[in-house]
């Protein structure tokens, strides 16, 4: 190996091991922020259960499996100024 692969080896190390730190940070924050989501939402609906809380969250972050459909694009349409009746 020579030096200068050596040095960028390094340097590559280096960045993905601060990568790292990062996105362990930000598991961790996430989680509390799970946890706390869940807090509030038994606080305010002390009838759901775990798998409630589960399905409102899947939904929330967009779980392929349980995510709302679409919304129509129709619902958007902004007319035209001769389309609107003033």
């Amino acid at each position: 190996m020579t030096p200068t692969t050596f040095k960028k080896k390094q340097e590559m190390d280096a960045v993905n091991r601060k990568h790292e730190v990062k996105i362990d940070g930000m598991t961790k924050r996430m989680e509390g922020l799970e946890a706390m989501i869940r807090f509030m939402l038994k606080q305010q609906h002390p009838d759901f259960d775990h798998n409630d809380i589960d399905e409102l969250m899947a939904q929330a972050v967009g779980n392929e499996n349980s995510a709302p459909a679409p919304r129509s694009s129709a619902a958007t349409h902004v007319p035209e100024d001769d389309e609107v009746n003033i």
